[in-house]
């Protein structure tokens, strides 16, 4: 690898982990800080953290966690999977050195994800009553996976950038 691959592979690292780290802890932080802004009364800090969420989450409170009387801005599925992302992230730079094989095995990022999308979807269907913990037991992983394989591919892709000029090819 020459220097110049070796210094863009190190910009690559220098922001995508803080980066996804920040984004990933700013996201748990607002949803487990949610009950304390309800409590101190700032409603608009609190419906701001609400309308973010109400994107991404049902909110339906019978299937949130609630602390201090308050549920939480998202479901329990959800909030599993943003502090196993968060979790993903968190340690991705001890699996930087098996980045390569990690990401190729992508059945270590689809099982979870397929096992999230049977739980959700079965209890849509009808077919089976997802819980607490089954909500929990497959969103975990799940956004554990994300968080690891979202690092580990921002680190590793190359650059996008011009094309090197090689001179006068093929004159």
């Amino acid at each position: 690898m020459n220097q110049a691959a070796i210094l863009q592979q190190s910009s690559r690292r220098r922001w995508a982990w803080p980066a996804l780290l920040a984004g990933s802890g700013i996201c748990c932080v607002a949803i487990l800080l949610f009950p304390w802004l309800v409590r101190q009364g700032e409603a608009a800090a609190a419906l701001s953290v609400r309308y973010v969420f109400s994107h991404l989450c049902h909110q339906d409170p019978q299937r949130s966690l609630s602390l201090a009387g308050v549920f939480l801005p998202v479901c329990n599925r959800c909030l599993a999977l943003y502090l196993g992302g968060f979790l993903g992230v968190l340690l991705a730079p001890l699996a930087r050195g098996h980045s390569a094989w990690l990401l190729g095995r992508r059945a270590l990022l689809l099982g979870p994800l397929l096992l999230t999308g049977l739980d959700a979807g079965l209890d849509l269907a009808g077919v089976w009553n997802s819980t607490l913990w089954s909500r929990v037991a497959t969103g975990g992983p799940a956004g554990l996976g994300l968080g690891l394989y979202l690092t580990l591919f921002l680190e590793s892709r190359p650059r996008a950038g011009p094309v090197p000029h090689r001179g006068n090819v093929g004159q």
